[in-house]
């Protein structure tokens, strides 16, 4: 894979050997039928039947008034039924792994209050596969469901992976649930504090994206904690930092006590501040615009993972800045799926969200590798980062990500030669930059953390 000559162009600017940006559109009209990062410094309404009740906790104010967890669900409430409304989905099927999916009109998704408006139709850019082990998205499945619904959405819709209260009530509030860095959870007493280690790579350079291929996993999560394998590009420090994420999370409290690995999105605009609720994880606020007719579904099930020493699954991100200049309203940080038979550009943060000391016109650094959050108590948790083993095991053990490459603010792809390690505790958790300066890059990263060298 020859990439050092390649180059894009933009708005029909050619550019030497690699055909690339903006060159074919889909509609984008209303329906018809229907984490924290490494920085050290660091839609869904309610289902009608599927959501429980609000319980009382012991604090109820019985004749005096509802509990404090009672308006606490009830807030939690309220923020799922301002995603969107449920007279305005259009179709609703399940997937064949078991997800509820809503089909919304594009401009009826959550997301859609960022832009308010789009003008003409979305910029799709074209781009080279690169895959060797493909790892199918868990996506709709085919043909119909257990009711006999159609699995899709229709064209000019988009599909949400539903939620309800009952997706919430593992957390003792709204912030803690849309947080990458969740501070505490539902009748957790004994915890010292929510936590983040990782066995991941980093470089500070300016960019307008990376790409990744990641070796799909599923990690052993004890409860209340998270394993994730991602790609962060970011730009800011302090309160500024601001980042777009993107990779596969295994996360039970997200996802009613299921750890099997997800694809997930993230984006902070205010350095994880956990108060904000416009930071959220895929569409559970008003951050992220899908394009229609997308085949991805964002917080959806991945089918199949990697086996130890046999069959390796990957998938391919990448995160790709588009300046005003080229998509006019549709601006900002577009991202890029890869996996089994799917291919194509899901949607995008709108520049909007960002600022000039952050991500609104560049990246300033990259990172690739693995994150495990856990509540400190005692002893350090049992959590695997990637498959569990550590990256001295090498292929068809330990957990990589491979294919590395920046995208330069000139649009031409670039190898990450140079990249520093980000790691907390060797002796539970590691990174392997590998061949990190070959052409492509190849970075190992994992381990199970509590073991002899890691109390």
């Amino acid at each position: 894979m020859a990439h050092r000559s390649s180059r894009f162009f933009i708005g029909g600017r050619a550019a030497a050997g690699f055909v690339a940006l903006f060159v074919g559109a889909c509609e984008a009209s209303p329906g018809d039928g229907a984490k924290g990062g490494p920085d050290p410094a660091g839609g869904f309404s309610s289902d009608a039947g599927a959501a429980t009740s609000p319980p009382s906790g012991s604090d109820a104010g019985g004749a005096l008034g509802p509990s404090k967890r009672d308006i606490e669900l009830a807030r939690m409430q309220a923020h799922l039924d301002s995603l969107y409304a449920q007279g305005d989905v259009v179709h609703r099927f399940e997937t064949a792994l078991g997800d509820d999916v809503d089909c919304l009109p594009f401009e009826k998704q959550p997301g859609f209050a960022q832009v308010g408006s789009l003008d003409g139709v979305p910029p799709v850019l074209q781009a080279e596969a690169r895959f060797d082990r493909p790892a199918s998205l868990a996506g709709f499945g085919a043909g119909v469901d257990g009711s006999g619904r159609a699995r899709s959405c229709p064209v000019t819709a988009v599909p949400i992976r539903r939620r309800t209260l009952q997706d919430l009530e593992a957390y003792a509030t709204l912030e803690d649930y849309l947080a990458k860095s969740p501070s505490h959870v539902r009748d957790l007493v004994d915890g010292l504090g929510f936590t983040h280690e990782h066995g991941a790579l980093t470089t500070e350079v300016a960019n307008w994206g990376a790409q990744t291929t990641i070796n799909l996993w599923n990690p052993a999560v004890e409860p209340h904690d998270i394993s994730i394998s991602q790609m962060w590009v970011s730009g800011g420090n302090g309160a500024d930092h601001q980042t777009v994420e993107a990779g596969y999370e295994a996360d039970p409290d997200h996802n009613r006590g299921d750890p099997r690995p997800r694809l997930f999105v993230y984006s902070t605009t205010d350095n994880y501040n956990v108060l904000n609720n416009t930071n959220c994880f895929d569409l559970t606020c008003k951050a992220f615009v899908l394009v229609a007719g997308t085949q991805v579904l964002l917080g959806g099930r991945f089918d199949r993972a990697s086996s130890p020493n046999g069959e390796q699954r990957e998938f391919t991100l990448r995160w790709q800045f588009c300046p005003a200049s080229e998509c006019r309203a549709w601006e900002g940080w577009w991202l890029r799926y890869e996996g089994g038979p799917t291919a194509e550009w899901v949607g995008f943060y709108p520049r909007s969200r960002y600022s000039a000391n952050g991500l609104r016109d560049q990246g300033g650094r990259i990172d690739f590798g693995g994150e495990v959050g856990f509540v400190r108590g005692k002893a350090h948790t049992t959590t695997d980062m990637g498959s569990g083993e550590l990256p001295e095991r090498g292929f068809g053990a330990a957990a990589y990500q491979t294919n590395l490459l920046r995208i330069t603010t000139g649009h031409a792809w670039a190898p990450l030669d140079i990249m520093n390690e980000i790691i907390q505790t060797r002796g539970c958790y590691r990174v392997s930059s590998g061949q990190l300066t070959s052409q492509t890059g190849l970075l190992f990263f994992g381990g199970t953390g509590y073991s002899e060298t890691c109390k």
